[in-house]
């Protein structure tokens, strides 16, 4: 009984790639974190040009398509807004660039992920997992 580091699960991060999909505040903080708390690299896709001192100071990497993002990454966290431009900007083909060991977390929009296609990866074991804060129909709140 007690807590025993071997009996441990989960994924180790560190010296891992994070990909984020929009580089926004959120993104930036994210991204923050994972470099500079877990030693993560950090790679990055953004529809407009990111230069600027504080992604420097963390030495990530904008990537100049969504693809790049995907296939180097092990972790890919989504931090665009929804709408028509990114609904299901993550769908089945996107899914299939990633790594068989890769996780897809989205807090950003819940339209930005495909559903079904998210389903079908993960019954398939395309990816190794997903983290979800968002549904792309979010639950009626009694």
């Amino acid at each position: 009984h007690g807590w025993s580091p071997t009996h441990m699960a989960g994924a180790k991060v560190s010296g891992k790639t994070l990909g984020i999909v929009g580089m926004g505040r959120i993104g930036k903080a994210t991204a923050r974190r994972a470099h500079f708390g877990f030693g993560m690299k950090i790679v990055f896709f953004n529809r407009s040009p990111v230069d600027d001192e504080e992604t420097r100071a963390m030495g990530a990497v904008q990537m100049q398509t969504l693809e790049g993002v995907l296939t180097a990454s092990d972790f890919v966290s989504l931090h665009c807004p929804g709408g028509a431009e990114n609904r299901h900007l993550i769908d089945a083909r996107s899914l299939r660039l990633m790594k068989g060991s890769a996780f897809l977390i989205n807090t950003a929009r819940g339209d930005v992920v495909d559903q079904d296609a998210l389903i079908g990866a993960l019954q398939r074991r395309e990816i190794a997992g997903a983290g979800l804060d968002v549904f792309a129909e979010e639950p009626a709140v009694p």
